[in-house]
């Protein structure tokens, strides 16, 4: 559009030309470019119809122009407007492509009117006049049309309006319906005031009926929803659906109101809807919540509480077994520093015993007491002994020493020295074997000590005429011993501390024979270096047996007999010259397969000639230490592991089969196998009688591919063995001999973590202690085992146990947690 400023007396080339166009941006500008019609009214309103913008109203700004739009928003009936005329009462009439359009300029409402309504046709164009009699001309495709504005009438009577046709997730529900066995319309739903869905009912819809006979198009509706609605929905009576979905339970209010052509509305009608919530969201449940919540914090608090408490009670236990630990540690500091100033004198006691019993063995009457006098000497040495002993073994610094030999002579040996004391004290002392020559690989020294001091006990809290009874036995790799006696028995208080260091039992029956405390500790303690375990079962004024069982027992051979003897004789080795006839060598065709180029093979060989050569062949296939003789083997034991040795028997200072049952005996390194390499011819003999723990012999001469075609199967042999060690505890109790001290190992080692499965302070410091092991001997031999570190294997067993207890016990997640603490 434009405009011309026609100023008076201006030549028409100097007026100024202002074009006005539709910008998106700016909603004062015009509303179309395509403008069909102008109006100016008598009172200087200017008016302009557009094509698709409605009609717009001109004002005048300081800016310049400023266009007020109406269109079809407003209630014009189409966009396309084709002319504008104004009637005697400036109402404007708008034809348009689709009707006739009445706007009142003081309301600014509009009246539509269409065929219905009398109308010709609703196509209009662009040709319009009005005549001087007030009547209004109009053109359009069918013809032209014309009336008289003041002869149209403008009352009309408002229409009924009601709801009706209620849908529920559009099922139509009828008066006296039922879902879910509850009547919804208890009567029409135009004569209903409230209406109660439940929560899972919010998804409805209504029908508002506006009750006329006149054009729809030209009859409007009006709803709304308080509060979801804060303003008047307003669509045509022909599009009278209402829905409504997922509205959240509460109280609702529907009003709703029908307006006539006239653009005049009845008076609103109301609606209440009620959404009831569900039993979770009522104030009932509300009120159960906060219970639950003061409840739930009661035993938070409840809990703290008991934890604050426990751990308090835990301060103070911990503070009392400190307090006991101290106590007891000054005890042996105290018997310590007194056994070591009885030493001097007990010295100096048995030197003048043992002359004058030489000097008076034929007086019988004085040679007995100064026997008696021996014995007890040598009784107090022992308990000096075993005090230092204790000390030692609390500080892991007790050494274990294996030697084979056969436990029946030496507990006959040893109960020899108690049939005088029961004949003395008149009690019965029984020796019962249920196998005859048990062999055993223990710590001899130990195995007396646990065995005298269960016998002292056992006559300590017995009285004339009673039993004494040691019964023993073995079965497969395990040596069982029981001392049962028919003494006074033990408390069931007491029972459970009898292997406490310094207990003292409060009972008054036995505070005048009470001991030094440490007897039974001690015995306990030696018992588990040998991977053992210890009980005690006890019946007040019948009696009490202390058993122990060791896994000890070995395989019988028909050359055990030698152990008898002090000392063995190997036949003479001649010295060896390194030739084709001693080692059979062709380099050449050795194959190796190369898995083990990493293994470390201890060679202990006196000869240095031979040591020399071997060493040089193994060294091109494995790392290899070599050694002058099997002492200088061992002590190298000590700091540093190999995975294979290899040995000669005949050596000085300890031969190699002295080193291979020190190897074998010891639990630490009896996992490292051995080949003894020999000349003699009848080794096999004296292997056999002194010693079940080598892996392989190979007499010399011996083929190079044979000595590494051996170690590497052997090393192939440990790989495996690790490998199934890996998947837990052995299933079977074995007596082999190269296995069989490993099998207690881990019997023992499980047997700890299973105790102390639901122990948080478990650790590996406190598994190799209670292995009597320094932490590294500890790490290595699990490691060497099993493959796996301490830690993972502890984190394994606690996973499969977890997994055991959730599979077949069906137990939560939390009680597996509280038993296995993982």
């Amino acid at each position: 559009m434009f405009r011309v400023d026609n100023l008076k007396d201006t030549p028409l080339e100097e007026l100024s030309i202002h074009q006005f166009v539709n910008d998106k941006n700016d909603k004062t500008s015009i509303s179309s470019n395509f403008v069909t019609s102008i109006l100016r009214l008598p009172n200087g309103d200017l008016w302009v119809g557009t094509e698709s913008g409605g009609i717009c109203k001109v004002e005048t700004k300081d800016n310049g122009l400023a266009f007020t739009s109406f269109t079809e928003k407003d209630g014009l009936s189409n966009n396309v407007v084709k002319s504008i005329l104004a009637d005697n009462e400036n109402s404007l009439w708008v034809s348009t492509n689709i009707g006739l359009n009445k706007f009142d300029l003081k309301s600014k409402v509009f009246r539509k009117f269409n065929l219905v309504d009398g109308l010709p046709f609703e196509d209009f164009l662009f040709s319009s006049e009005k005549l001087k009699n007030g009547t209004l001309l109009f053109s359009g495709v069918d013809g032209f049309c014309y009336f008289n504005p003041d002869k149209i009438i403008n009352k009309e009577e408002l229409p009924k309006v009601q709801l009706e046709n209620l849908k529920i997730f559009n099922r139509a529900i009828s008066p006296g319906d039922t879902i879910k066995d509850r009547v919804i319309l208890k009567s029409s739903l135009s004569e209903l005031k409230e209406i109660e869905l439940q929560h899972d009912e919010n998804v409805f819809s209504f029908d508002i009926a506006s009750l006329h006979f006149s054009n729809p198009k030209n009859h409007s509706l009006r709803y709304k929803l308080h509060p979801i609605n804060k303003d008047w929905v307003v669509t045509a009576s022909n599009n009278n659906v209402v829905n409504y979905s997922g509205l959240q339970p509460g109280d609702y209010e529907l009003s709703f109101m029908a307006s006539n052509s006239l653009n005049e509305w009845t008076v609103p009608k109301k609606l209440k809807i009620v959404i009831v919530p569900p039993f979770w969201k009522t104030n009932t449940a509300y009120f159960i919540y906060a219970l639950l919540i003061l409840l739930i914090l009661y035993l938070i608090i409840s809990t703290i509480t008991k934890i604050q408490s426990l751990n308090h009670n835990v301060a103070i236990e911990k503070l009392e077994k400190d307090t006991v630990k101290e106590l007891n540690e000054s005890k042996l500091r105290f018997f310590s520093n007194i056994s070591h100033e009885i030493k001097t004198p007990i010295t100096l006691i048995s030197g003048p015993v043992d002359v004058l019993l030489d000097r008076y063995k034929n007086n019988l009457d004085v040679s007995e007491k100064l026997s008696l006098v021996k014995r007890q000497t040598k009784k107090i040495k022992q308990l000096v002994d075993q005090v230092h002993d204790f000390r030692r073994a609390e500080a892991n610094l007790l050494k274990m020493h294996y030697t084979r030999f056969n436990f029946n002579d030496f507990l006959q040996e040893l109960a020899n020295d108690f049939m005088f004391l029961a004949s003395k004290d008149q009690k019965e002392f029984q020796l019962v074997a249920k196998n005859k020559n048990i062999i055993v690989s223990g710590d001899k020294s130990k195995i007396e000590k646990i065995c005298n001091n269960l016998i002292n006990n056992a006559f300590k809290y017995t009285k004339a005429g009673d039993t004494i009874k040691i019964e023993f036995s073995c079965d497969e790799k395990d040596l069982n011993v029981s001392v049962i006696d028919t003494g006074m028995g033990i408390d069931e208080v007491d029972l459970e501390h009898v292997f406490e260091r310094f207990y003292q039992s409060e009972s008054t029956q036995k505070e005048h024979i009470a001991g030094s405390g440490i007897g039974l500790a001690f015995s306990k303690k030696l018992v588990e270096m040998h991977y053992g375990y210890i009980n005690a079962t006890s019946t007040v004024n019948e009696g009490t047996t202390i058993s122990f069982q060791l896994p000890i027992v070995k395989q019988r051979v028909e050359e055990d007999e030698v152990l008898d003897k002090k000392t063995v004789e190997l036949p003479k080795e001649k010295e060896i010259v390194i030739d084709k006839q001693i080692v059979e060598e062709d380099l050449t065709t050795v194959t190796v397969s190369g898995e083990f180029s990493d293994a470390l093979v201890f060679y202990a060989e006196d000869n240095l000639e031979m040591r020399t050569y071997v060493t040089g062949i193994l060294s091109k296939y494995f790392t290899v230490r070599a050694f002058r003789d099997g002492q200088e083997c061992l002590e190298a034991l000590e700091n540093n592991w190999p995975d294979i040795v290899i040995s000669d028997v005949q050596m000085p200072q300890l031969n190699g089969l002295d080193l291979c049952i020190a190897i074998k005996s010891d639990l630490k390194t009896s996992h490292i196998p051995v080949i003894l390499l020999t000349a003699l011819t009848n080794i096999e003999d004296h292997v056999r009688g002194l010693r079940d723990g080598a892996d392989a012999y190979i007499k010399k001469p011996f083929n190079v591919q044979r000595l590494i075609t051996n170690t590497e199967a052997l090393l192939s042999n440990r790989k495996q063995l690790r490998e199934r060690y890996q998947v837990g505890i052995p299933l079977t109790k074995e007596n082999n001999k190269n296995n069989r001290n490993d099998n207690a190992f881990l019997e023992k080692l499980y047997s700890i973590m299973e105790e102390n499965l639901d122990n948080q302070d478990f650790d590996i410091n406190t598994l190799a202690k209670e292995l009597y092991l320094n932490r590294t001997h500890f790490y290595q031999k699990v490691k060497v085992l099993t493959n796996q570190t301490p830690f993972e294997l502890i984190k394994m067993y606690r996973l499969k146990k977890a997994a055991q207890f959730l599979v077949h016990q069906k137990l939560s997640v939390n009680e597996v947690f509280l038993m296995t603490r993982f």
